[in-house]
């Protein structure tokens, strides 16, 4: 796992945890685009990967 993935992993799990102490009721959304995010991040290193 890359430092990129991992970060993105990290902070899903602070969002989800700090969404849980506040009883947020959206954070299943907040989960969810922190995923799309990691997915965008993974789509823009397979670029980069390809371009070199």
């Amino acid at each position: 796992m890359d430092g990129q993935t991992y970060f993105c992993r990290f902070n899903a799990f602070r969002t989800l945890k700090t969404c849980w102490e506040v009883k947020f009721e959206n954070y299943t959304v907040l989960f969810q685009l922190v995923l799309i995010l990691e997915s965008v991040l993974r789509t823009f290193q397979e670029i980069n990967y390809m371009i070199q």
